[in-house]
């Protein structure tokens, strides 16, 4: 859902998008990094570790302000002119 909310934000029709359903957060990360999707939203606690390894980059976190600590670096959605905050603190990466 937040990566067609953002598709439609960034001028992309949402119908062109291959929404393919995981299980959870675990699987969907095994996909992207084995490059069996490009991009994805998730529980930013499932992708941290794979931050710290520099195997994703995290293009957003949807809250309404930057989270503390070592993630004070990464940008909202809405600071990059897209206007969505999602109630569970969740980011939007890549592999």
């Amino acid at each position: 859902m937040q990566t067609a909310l953002i598709a439609r934000l960034a001028g992309i029709d949402p119908k062109n998008l291959r929404y393919v359903a995981f299980e959870g957060g675990g699987e969907t990360l095994t996909a992207m990094l084995g490059g069996h999707v490009q991009v994805t939203s998730s529980g930013l606690g499932e992708v941290t570790p794979q931050l710290a390894a520099k195997k994703v980059r995290i293009l957003a976190v949807l809250s309404e302000e930057r989270l503390p600590g070592k993630l004070a670096d990464l940008p909202t959605a809405k600071e990059q002119g897209y206007d969505i905050v999602w109630p569970v603190i969740r980011g939007f990466y890549m592999g």
